[in-house]
């Protein structure tokens, strides 16, 4: 399969619950933005937009075929089959983002603004769960176990991502970053292991064993995804173990480095909702 619409509108879906989970990361990090509201809103209007939108790229190639409207078609496919109402549902979960981000604009009290963030942080791992119960875990033989290690990558690359990009309004700002850094390093390492674990175990359950052929499109885009996240941990770990120690004065190297990683992880992000809509060997 070749990049296209159906790649775009998951590109779409996978963004909005980065967006929520940069909302949760910077909770962590600092306090939470003046709006959360307005912020989730953001990601959860993405959600559903490409939720939508992976419903229609799912019809498209039916309705070439069948010479038909691809609307009416995409609407026949969520009336009539168990799959199409699956693509809605992330945004279930995405809604009740909402309603504890209300909460937490209205809210005084430590704890429970506290609960509040956890309860948004569980909230974001239940979207990705329902994304990757419709995604290609679902025709394994090894259903079940490939879910739970779905749903275990999925949920560190998208703490990894968010944990990232929390970071760059201090990187915009000017702001000094390597006390941040040195905050979240060995929670990034601990999301890092868990990412290579779960998603080469994933790999083998969908018959992309090691070595993976090139031969295979899915191959390809696996082991370029895998490369660009190499790339991105090299850039972190420079970061963690060589900058942070010698961390005096002006942060311009700390700061270059944290700039190319968030650039390494976006196009991993990209790559990642490429390889959801490739099916696998």
């Amino acid at each position: 399969m070749t990049f296209g619409f159906d790649v775009l509108a998951e590109l779409t879906r996978l963004s909005g619950v980065v967006v929520v989970a940069t909302a949760v990361a910077l909770g962590l990090l600092h306090d939470w933005p003046r709006n959360p509201f307005a912020f989730i809103l953001i990601g959860t209007a993405l959600l559903a937009v490409g939720c939508v939108l992976v419903i229609i790229a799912t019809v498209a190639p039916i309705a070439n075929r069948l010479e038909e409207p691809v609307l009416a078609l995409a609407l026949e496919y969520f009336q009539t089959t168990t799959h199409g109402p699956q693509l809605l549902t992330p945004i279930l979960p995405a809604i009740y983002a909402l309603l504890l981000a209300e909460g937490l604009r209205i809210a005084d009290a430590p704890g429970f603004r506290r609960g509040l963030h956890w309860m948004l942080a569980v909230t974001v791992v239940a979207m990705l769960a329902l994304m990757a119960a419709s995604g290609h875990v679902a025709v394994t033989d090894w259903d079940h176990i490939g879910m739970f290690l779905q749903i275990v990558h999925m949920s560190a690359a998208v703490a990894w991502v968010a944990i990232v990009l929390a970071l760059l309004p201090r990187l915009w700002a000017r702001q000094p970053v390597a006390g941040e850094l040195a905050r979240i390093g060995d929670i990034a390492l601990a999301l890092v292991i868990i990412l290579f674990v779960t998603g080469i175990a994933s790999a083998w359950l969908h018959g992309a064993t090691l070595p993976w052929s090139l031969a295979e499109e899915y191959n390809r885009l696996l082991l370029l995804k895998t490369a660009t996240l190499l790339l991105a941990l090299a850039a972190a770990g420079w970061n963690r173990f060589i900058e942070l120690p010698n961390a005096a004065g002006p942060e311009t190297r700390i700061r270059r480095v944290l700039g190319f990683e968030t650039i390494v992880l976006l196009l991993a992000l990209l790559l990642a909702a490429w390889l959801t809509r490739t099916p696998p060997p």
